[in-house]
């Protein structure tokens, strides 16, 4: 008859077995998120909000220049409300960026909502103020929920969503 024995165990007090605090850190976030999967599941799905451009009109003008306002709708196709953060755009005429801002969204988008965001810009005649302008950039956001906040306690950055279009500015 013979015996088997079971493999020798390893001996987990060797430094090569010691898992360093960066690999357990991992290890611990990737049970909360694995465990946590079932609980996200709704948020993880989110659908992300969309913003449009909608019109761009002068709202002052001067012997120098205008300021242009670009309005921008902001979407929520989600039951549930997305808060949005900042908004990073910039304005062109041909080739040439005549304008670069950041703005706070300042709002909060209801579920199946949506916002109209103004975006102001400032341009001299010499930029082309009467002309074709494009405006492209990003708002960020935040999904609602357990999984916003994991991402953020994770030390994540806020969620885009793209807009761009073009348009002369009317009075």
């Amino acid at each position: 008859m013979h015996a088997t024995l079971p493999p020798p165990r390893a001996d987990t007090s060797s430094p090569s077995f010691r898992a360093t605090p960066a690999i357990r850190a991992r290890a611990v976030l990737g049970a909360i998120l694995a465990a946590a999967g079932g609980a996200l599941g709704g948020c993880a799905s989110a659908i992300p909000p969309t913003a449009e451009v909608t019109g761009v009109r002068r709202v002052a003008s001067t012997g120098e220049g205008a300021q242009i306002v670009f309005e921008v709708a902001a979407s929520n196709p989600n039951a549930e409300p997305v808060r949005l953060g900042a908004v990073r755009y910039e304005v062109w005429s041909g080739p040439t960026r005549l304008f670069a801002g950041e703005r706070a969204a300042e709002t909060t988008l209801p579920g199946y909502a949506t916002r109209t965001l103004l975006l102001p810009a400032g341009l001299t005649d010499a930029d082309g103020a009467g002309g074709t302008l494009r405006i492209s950039g990003e708002v960020e956001y935040r999904p609602p929920g357990v999984f916003r906040r994991t991402m953020e306690d994770a030390g994540w950055s806020p969620m885009r969503a793209s807009f761009a279009g073009e348009g002369a500015a009317r009075d």
